[in-house]
């Protein structure tokens, strides 16, 4: 698959390397995903949502260091109703962390 592939269909490719189980591909559209990712508080939570549904842990940590570092934002503007009880203890920690070290 051509760079340009990748970068262009890089969640479709995600979506289809999950479903039949090609873990290459899939880390290498992960990769894409995270390079080419841009978060915002309007979707944060879709994104949290997908990294955590595909097991994408690159992309799942780059959208929690997002809610970190703008986390005055994203808690203003998202509601985390929706987040498993995992990720939302991941999501605490990650908080907690950062203010106590920041």
């Amino acid at each position: 698959i051509s760079q340009e592939d990748l970068e262009e269909n890089s969640r479709e490719l995600v979506d289809a390397a999950d479903r039949f189980g090609m873990a290459n591909l899939k880390l290498k559209a992960e990769a894409c995903l995270v390079r080419n990712a841009t978060f915002t508080p309007d979707n944060i939570l879709d994104s949290l949502l997908y990294a955590d549904s595909k097991n994408c842990a690159l992309l799942l940590e780059k959208a929690m260091d997002y809610v970190v570092e703008n986390r005055n934002e994203v808690i203003k503007k998202v509601s985390f109703e929706d987040l498993p009880g995992s990720m939302l203890r991941d999501f605490l920690a990650a908080l907690g962390s950062k203010g106590q070290s920041g």
